[in-house]
């Protein structure tokens, strides 16, 4: 008779452990999906040519700036023209992204 006992605590605590709450474990799931898809996802920036042309120049500035903390770095801008619609990003943007690069050596983590 224990042994039966045993037996079906042993296969109730089996079937328990396999329950889950679907719900609850979808919505945790798709929050998280959500949550890492929104902070990875590029903004897409929608500039004018003017924008552009002052948003290269701060560019321009930041690595120069940069240059004077980290003098061994060799960093240059491509030229304007050569921007897609999807490169650019803010230019405080860009002074983490440099600055991140110089100091681990790898890209910064979008």
């Amino acid at each position: 008779m224990k042994k039966y006992f045993y037996v079906s605590i042993l296969l109730g605590a089996f079937a328990l452990a396999g329950c889950t709450d679907d719900k609850a474990d979808n919505k945790e799931f798709t929050e998280k999906s959500l949550a890492t898809e929104q902070s990875t996802a590029p903004i897409l920036l929608n500039l004018t040519q003017e924008q552009k042309e002052n948003y290269y120049n701060q560019y321009l500035e930041v690595l120069e700036e940069i240059s004077v903390e980290y003098p061994s770095a060799n960093m240059e801008l491509r030229p304007l023209d050569e921007y897609l619609d999807e490169h650019w990003i803010e230019p405080e943007e860009l002074r983490e992204r440099v600055i991140y690069f110089l100091e681990n050596g790898v890209s910064y983590p979008i």
